[in-house]
């Protein structure tokens, strides 16, 4: 929805604009294994997120976030840009080139996402959340910014939290890393929201869209 209302401002014509999310092969990203142990059980609890490092992104209010959360977290961030020096020096800035792991681009993001027991997605804006929508998949609790483009696709203001805000993130990480009842809620509510983006729905409705235009 907030890609066609930009759409509409930019070309207008709304009575022709319709929106088909995007989907997953959701058979293809299994539950994962981490998902088997209580939070107890983990030397280490691994929070990640996928995104270029430029300005649409905002690792920064993640980055910050982890100063305030129990030491045996650790932030695991794919991708690449232009920010990235940036981000290194606020990490070691920080003192948290220990606890932040830069893992560049990766092949395959699927099996990435099973060292990863909870999934941030936090972003100043978005299109849709397709990264959220492959860690929903496979289990994993996710949180993500309150903006267009994430707060559709997650769903519930529980798992939203305010854009650039640090203190409300960490909040939200702390509640669900809280408890096993808390996290693995979160994750049982990860793959029932994931199930509205498959790859059979999206095909579904391009064709029904093909078959009713005139």
């Amino acid at each position: 929805e907030p890609v066609k209302k930009e759409l509409i401002c930019w070309i207008g014509l709304e009575s022709k604009v319709k929106v088909i999310n995007n989907g997953i092969n959701l058979r293809s990203f299994k539950k994962s294994k981490r998902l088997n142990f209580s939070l107890s059980e983990k030397e280490k609890i691994n929070i990640g997120m996928s995104g270029r490092f430029v300005l649409q992104k905002d690792h920064e209010t993640l980055i910050k976030s982890l100063n305030e959360i129990h030491e045996n977290v650790n932030l695991f961030l794919f991708g690449d840009g232009p920010l990235l020096n940036e981000l290194k020096l606020l990490v070691k800035k920080l003192n948290l080139t220990e606890r932040v792991i830069f893992k560049g681009w990766v092949n395959d993001i699927n099996k990435e996402l099973d060292k990863i027991d909870l999934y941030v997605q936090s972003s100043n804006w978005e299109g849709f959340g397709l990264s959220v929508v492959e860690a929903m998949a496979k289990g994993i609790p996710v949180l993500g910014s309150k903006v267009p483009g994430l707060k559709e696709v997650i769903g519930s203001n529980k798992y939203l939290f305010k854009k650039n805000s640090k203190n409300q993130l960490v909040e939200k990480i702390n509640f669900i890393l809280d408890s096993d009842q808390n996290y693995y809620l979160a994750s049982d509510y990860a793959l029932k929201m994931s199930r509205k983006y498959s790859e059979e729905l999206m095909i579904e409705n391009y064709l029904d869209l093909y078959k009713n235009l005139s």
